[in-house]
């Protein structure tokens, strides 16, 4: 069995160490995403007067989604 050291310099254990960074990465780059859509993001929906649409379009994309549908559950 190696020392420390050996298992270090190993192309195998750099390999996942390479896998996880590139993970990590992923996983942030996603939730950057995931994040700015959910401040951004606008729902556009036919037969709603545009002076509502602006006001739902202050909440968060999935707060504007639920309004809509609750909307279209009101109205029919």
């Amino acid at each position: 069995m190696g020392t420390l050291g050996e298992a270090a310099l190993s192309p195998t254990f750099a390999g996942a160490c390479n896998n996880i960074v590139a993970l990590d990465d992923k996983k942030r780059t996603d939730s950057e995403r995931v994040a700015y859509e959910f401040r951004t993001k606008k729902i556009s929906f036919i037969g709603v007067d545009d002076e509502i649409l602006t006001e739902i379009h202050k909440f968060p994309f999935p707060v504007q989604q639920m309004i809509i549908k609750e909307y279209c559950a009101v109205d029919g």
